[in-house]
């Protein structure tokens, strides 16, 4: 053996073979853009879309894995766009989340959400089309989510439609990082909502509808009805406030069930029910939040197991994002006095 080592095949790159590669992709995906909104998803064929763009069938099964999947590229090429610079597309999420005001973060979703669906327009009804024969449907980690959304852009002023079901989700760790957060459970839930207007803070003011919550053997943070119940069971005064207000700002809660349910009318959600129950007692909550400012008023009113408990008050009011916090004891303290006539 001479021990000669044969060189490696050298990978071939052709810059021109990538740029007609490209060009076929973009003259498929126009074709496929014109028939989809011609015909109709059902009515587009993987066949006339080749003979519409000059190509083979199988290179469009190649490039893009079926009708399915060529739809799926042509909605993303209608959201990306063609007229806005591609920094701005790939970097908005960025610019949205240096933004200083929660309400300033949100109008500039709700505005580049409003651009997108005005975009993509022409496609909608393909959309539902699609949506008739191949439903949406996705499955969580251990549960499962359905839902539309629905955009008329022809209507005066532009309407839109959001409704969405949850089943069996598991949730394990802070939802949100909020001051009072659910941190587990297995959770049911459903929203239904529309809203019109020319501009996000029209679609906000306009926002209507309800939304639903169930929680079953999960927990909460940002209070503790155990410690709580060892508070109201002091029999100094002074110690049992000061037990009280600490199990009121921190620590966690579990639960065997927690139900909300949400009225969305104006850009308010306000709740309706809520409702808290575990072997340490009972909390209700009261109140809502302001979409359009994040400005949030919620009581949350707890009972601890005993018999004929005082009620202890959380009032939690401002920005969402960082409310204010008070503990309100009198409840408490004429619960003590009466037990000491």
């Amino acid at each position: 053996m001479s021990g000669k080592v044969k060189p490696g095949r050298r990978r071939y790159h052709s810059p021109l073979r990538a740029d007609q590669a490209e060009q076929t992709r973009g003259k498929v995906l126009e074709a496929a853009y014109r028939l989809f909104v011609d015909r109709g998803y059902a009515g587009t064929t993987i066949a006339a879309v080749a003979q519409e763009a000059g190509v083979s069938p199988e290179t469009i099964y190649l490039s893009f894995g079926g009708k399915r999947g060529l739809l799926e590229r042509v909605i993303e090429t209608a959201i990306a766009g063609e007229d806005d610079p591609p920094t701005e597309e790939n970097e908005w999420w960025e610019m949205v989340e240096r933004l200083p005001e929660a309400h300033d973060r949100l109008g500039r979703m709700v505005e580049y959400s409003c651009r997108i669906l005005a975009r993509t327009r022409p496609i909608h009804a393909v959309i539902r089309g699609a949506a008739d024969k191949e439903p949406f449907a996705a499955a969580l980690g251990t549960g499962s989510a359905t839902g539309s959304l629905t955009f008329d852009a022809a209507a005066d002023p532009p309407a839109l439609a959001l409704q969405g079901r949850v089943g069996d989700v598991a949730i394990a760790g802070p939802m949100g990082g909020a001051p009072i957060d659910l941190l587990s459970g297995r959770a049911d839930g459903a929203v239904q909502v529309g809203a019109s207007g020319f501009s996000p803070s029209a679609i906000l003011a306009t926002l209507a509808g309800h939304a639903t919550l169930a929680v079953s053997d999960g927990a909460v943070s940002g209070f503790d009805l155990t410690r709580l119940k060892a508070a109201v069971e002091k029999p100094d005064p002074k110690s049992a406030e000061a037990a009280a207000t600490d199990a009121l700002r921190t620590g966690a809660t579990a639960f065997d069930r927690l139900e909300l349910q949400i009225d969305i009318s104006h850009g308010d959600a306000t709740l309706e029910t809520g409702r808290l129950i575990g072997g340490a007692g009972e909390a209700q909550v009261t109140g809502g939040m302001n979409l359009i400012t994040q400005a949030l008023d919620a009581r949350i009113s707890l009972q601890p197991a005993l018999p004929s408990p005082p009620v202890v008050t959380i009032r939690l009011t401002g920005p969402a994002e960082q409310p204010n916090r008070s503990v309100e004891l009198a409840g408490l303290a004429r619960w003590m006095a009466e037990l000491v006539h």
